[in-house]
């Protein structure tokens, strides 16, 4: 079932991205190529946001909603209003997988 090929992409996803962090210190999270590109940090927290304000709500509205506007989001706003940079990697880490796995039960259902 293509559902199942998925779920198990998105879980791989998720661990992907655990290793990829693993070991990473506050300052090699917080550091920016430019001020213009975004942070490790900066990409996990907008990974946490969008799993869970995005893509579980963004399924749903199509399954359910189609025909009505989806809900607004904005994530490059996100990144400085909710100060994704000043947030801690691991509890970031940990918020985002939590999230992720909350999208998986949901997409069994």
């Amino acid at each position: 079932m293509q559902l199942e090929r998925i779920m198990a992409h998105l879980r791989q996803q998720a661990q992907t991205i655990r290793s990829l962090v693993e070991g990473v210190s506050d300052e090699q999270a917080r550091w920016k190529p430019t001020p213009d590109d975004w942070s490790i940090l900066e990409v996990v927290n907008h990974l946490y946001d969008e799993e869970r304000e995005d893509f579980r709500a963004r399924v749903d509205h199509i399954l359910q909603r189609a025909d009505q506007p989806a809900p607004p989001i904005d994530p490059q706003g996100w990144v400085t209003q909710r100060q994704y940079n000043q947030r801690d990697l691991a509890e970031s880490l940990d918020n985002f997988l939590t999230e992720r796995q909350q999208s998986l039960v949901w997409l069994a259902t």
